[in-house]
């Protein structure tokens, strides 16, 4: 294993691809702003804030403040360790997204050599994944798990090791990674778990030990992943009902037809560039555009490969295809269009299955992560034919080029409030509440979860260092949708969102906001803009002038006096508060802080 002149590759490729960021790394976050890039960088705050105030667990109050929320850890992996870094969250991230592409390289030229063992083809297999367009969609997209994308080579090269030694310790090795895999991303690790199986399955046995091993190695990481997962699970107390229902009753009510564009593969799109959306509801899904592109280079390569060395590369083609037939959704999508009568795929049923156990794949196009990791093991067969090296940069290029994720990479900057100081206690952000349509339909995400909301709401809560209610961070919509309801109710927020209140209900809502531990109310705008000047004005007549930063307005709630009619305040406002909860959209609304 050509380690030394591996890792000097993958750290040169992976400055290459990330530069960017690296430029103002803590100024600058890799990946797209319309992505999850800065909810990447939020979770790796508040493990690293709770961490520090000794408030570590799986219930945060940094959001759905005072209730708090459950929070399933989903990037556990990077947040148990960078919690620990005395370190500003952007320059984490940044090191993470440059530790992850350096560890692809790394984990995919180990599983080239093991399959081929040449040095050669560990650093074109390396290279390959590194300058693939999965890799690009998960720096774009700003997925901090998706990322960890070199679990599934690492899971792969430990598969072949247990196969060829059928010692015992190595299927607990591959086990292990199969369990780690899964905890530090479920996609990845059903993934991997998916390209073992093909693999095992197109391996001949040699003996029962093979199939005692892969048998030890899938029950010892369903032995360590189904009790954390269930721990996880029983924190949002919901019942799965197709439990109710019964595993064959289940299996026979149907398959799911449910398809969307951005969430599946079109055959084209592995080699034509499409940067195109064709339904409204993919647009605002630009963002995870990327991760199709595979190119024409990388498919000769593949092939070629395959022809140089077809008895020990076939298993790897098959599962090539086996990503790109799952990737290809629920039902078939050609040309931007849903083929009519619909064509029921292979993943309906895997998703019926997975609908039973946990909840199923929503989106399957990232079933490539398996079909580009098998391509670079076969890019890197083809290096048994020198000639062929000439054709690694043309295919490196040639994604750079033509992948919908832009190069050099996307990055961009939080919004400061350097210049703003909130006082004790939360905050209440309500600029989401200045639209009508989100305080009479508050669980809409589009009018909760704007984009540009949602990075200007988590900048401030960064900088500011306090609770927040309401922040823009998905699951609070469905998990701890009381929060959003109580303000949403609030006379302030219907007052913002233009209905006509009196001067005693704004004041009592303050003295409500007071009382249930806020210290300030927050409006967000534009940082090239004034904002809305008439919701500033309205602010400013409740709680007085506000502390204006370049994007934010923070008014401190001071020593407000309880009103005369409290007690009829709170009956109005109970009423008001069953105007807007909206049902079936999660637990209860807790209204034991009214």
């Amino acid at each position: 294993m050509p380690f030394r002149g591996l890792a000097l590759q993958s750290l040169l490729l992976a400055v290459l691809v990330t530069w960017p960021a690296l430029l103002h790394p803590t100024t600058e976050i890799l990946g797209s702003p319309k992505g999850d890039a800065v909810k990447h960088v939020w979770n790796l705050w508040w493990m690293h804030h709770e961490l520090w105030q000794g408030e570590w667990g799986l219930k945060t109050t940094l959001i759905n403040f005072p209730t708090g929320l459950d929070l399933y850890p989903i990037e556990i992996a990077n947040g148990m360790v960078t919690a620990w870094w005395p370190l500003p969250p952007v320059l984490t991230a940044n090191l993470l997204a440059f530790v992850h592409v350096v560890l692809t390289g790394l984990c995919t030229g180990l599983l080239g050599w093991r399959v081929t063992r040449t040095a050669m083809s560990a650093h074109v297999a390396g290279a390959i994944a590194q300058g693939c367009a999965f890799t690009a969609f998960t720096l774009h997209a700003g997925v901090g798990e998706l990322r960890q994308a070199w679990w599934i080579p690492l899971g792969l090269a430990a598969a072949i090791g247990a196969r060829d030694s059928l010692r015992v310790r190595d299927f607990v090795v591959l086990g292990l990674t199969l369990a780690a895999a899964t905890l530090a991303c479920f996609y990845h690790g059903f993934f991997l778990a998916t390209a073992v199986a093909v693999y095992a399955l197109c391996t001949p046995a040699r003996s029962r030990a093979l199939w005692f091993g892969w048998a030890l190695a899938a029950g010892l990481s369903l032995l360590i992943v189904v009790p954390i997962v269930k721990v996880f699970a029983s924190a949002y107390g919901t019942e799965n009902p197709a439990h109710a229902a019964g595993f064959v009753a289940w299996m026979r009510s149907g398959l799911p037809t449910e398809s969307f564009q951005v969430t599946s593969l079109q055959l084209h799109e592995l080699i034509l560039p499409d940067r195109t959306l064709t339904t409204d509801f993919a647009r605002p899904f630009e963002a995870y555009l990327g991760g199709r592109y595979v190119g024409v280079f990388t498919i000769l390569l593949g092939a070629l490969g395959l022809a140089a060395a077809p008895r020990r590369t076939w298993p790897w083609a098959l599962v090539v295809l086996t990503g790109i037939v799952l990737a290809l959704g629920n039902t078939l999508w050609l040309g931007g269009h849903l083929v009519q009568p619909i064509v029921v795929l292979p993943l309906a049923l895997l998703n019926k299955l997975l609908g039973y156990i946990a909840e199923p794949l929503n989106f399957p196009v990232r079933y490539l992560a398996i079909s580009s990791t098998a391509l670079a093991v076969l890019a890197g067969s083809a290096s048994r034919w020198r000639w062929t090296l000439v054709l690694v940069p043309l295919a490196l290029l040639d994604v750079a080029w033509n992948d919908p994720v832009p190069f050099p990479r996307s990055t961009f900057k939080l919004d400061s409030v350097d210049d703003v100081q909130a006082p004790p206690g939360a905050v209440a952000e309500l600029t989401w509440a200045t639209s009508q349509d989100a305080v009479l339909n508050p669980q809409d995400p589009v009018t909760l979860f704007d984009g540009r909301l949602r990075t200007r709401s988590i900048a401030a809560q960064m900088f500011l260092d306090r609770p927040f209610q309401t922040i823009a961070i998905e699951r609070v919509d469905h998990w701890a949708f009381d929060g959003v309801v109580w303000t949403a109710a609030l006379p302030l927020s219907r007052a913002l969102a233009g209905t006509a209140m009196t001067e005693d209900d704004l004041q009592s809502a303050a003295y409500l906001l007071k009382e249930r531990g806020f210290g300030s109310v927050l409006l967000t705008r534009p940082c090239d803009g004034l904002g809305d000047l008439k919701s500033v004005a309205l602010l400013s007549a409740v709680l007085g002038p506000p502390r204006r930063g370049a994007c934010f307005d923070v008014w401190p709630i001071g020593d407000v006096a309880a009103p005369d009619d409290l007690e009829a305040f709170r009956a109005r406002f109970a009423v008001d508060l069953s105007k807007v909860r909206s049902p079936n959209l999660g637990p209860p609304v807790d209204t034991s802080h009214q």
